[in-house]
C-alpha cells in the first residue's frame, strides 16, 4: 500500500472521484472553460466528503504532489464537516461577494494552503516553501483569478505567508 492508499484508508468517509467522470463537475466547469479549462484539468475540487480529483495532472505527477493535494482537500472536507455543506458553500461562494473579496474563501483557502506549505516542507524540506516561485504561485492563488480574486491585498497575503512559514519551521 502506497502513502496515498494509506492517507485514503486513514479517511474512510473520504471518496476520491475523477471530474470528468461527474456531471456535476462537467456542469461546473462549463462557464470556466469546460474540460479544457484549469478548473477541469488543474484544480480539485471537494464536496462533503468527495474529493473530484482532475485524472490527467494525477496520472503525471508523482505520489507527493498527490499527497500535498489530498491533504489541502482533507482540510475542506474537515471545514464542511464543521459548517456543513450547504453553509460553507454558501460563505465561501457569496459572503461577501462572489467576486472580489471573498472573506470566507480566503478564511477556508489559507487553512488548506496552510497544509499544503506544511506538506511540501515534510516532502520535500524547507527550501521548497521559502523559494519566490512558492510564495508567489500561492500568494497568485488569492489575488489573481484563479479563486476569484477572492483576497486582492497582496501586502496582508505576504504577512500570512511569512507567518505560515515562520510556523512550520518553528
Amino acid at each position: 500500500m502506497n502513502n496515498t492508499e494509506s492517507l485514503l484508508n486513514n479517511n474512510p468517509k473520504v471518496k476520491l472521484l475523477w471530474k470528468h467522470e461527474s456531471k456535476l463537475m462537467s456542469l461546473c466547469g462549463k462557464p470556466m472553460g469546460g474540460n479544457k479549462g484549469k478548473f477541469m484539468s488543474i484544480y480539485a475540487t471537494t464536496i462533503g466528503n468527495k474529493i473530484y480529483m482532475p485524472k490527467g495532472w494525477w496520472d503525471i505527477v508523482d505520489e507527493q504532489q498527490r499527497l500535498i493535494l489530498l491533504r489541502h482537500e482533507l482540510i475542506h472536507v474537515k471545514q464542511m464537516a464543521k459548517y456543513s455543506v450547504p453553509i460553507f458553500f454558501f460563505l465561501y461562494i457569496f459572503v461577501p461577494f462572489p467576486i472580489g473579496i471573498g472573506y470566507f474563501r480566503a478564511k477556508f483557502e489559507k487553512e488548506g494552503y496552510a497544509e499544503t506549505l506544511k506538506a511540501q516542507y515534510e516532502y520535500w524540506g524547507e527550501s521548497s516553501i521559502t523559494s519566490i516561485e512558492c510564495r508567489e504561485w500561492i500568494i497568485e492563488q488569492f489575488v489573481g483569478s484563479a479563486y476569484g480574486w477572492m483576497w486582492p491585498f497582496k501586502k496582508s497575503m505576504h504577512k500570512w505567508y511569512d507567518k505560515t512559514i515562520q510556523e512550520i519551521l518553528h
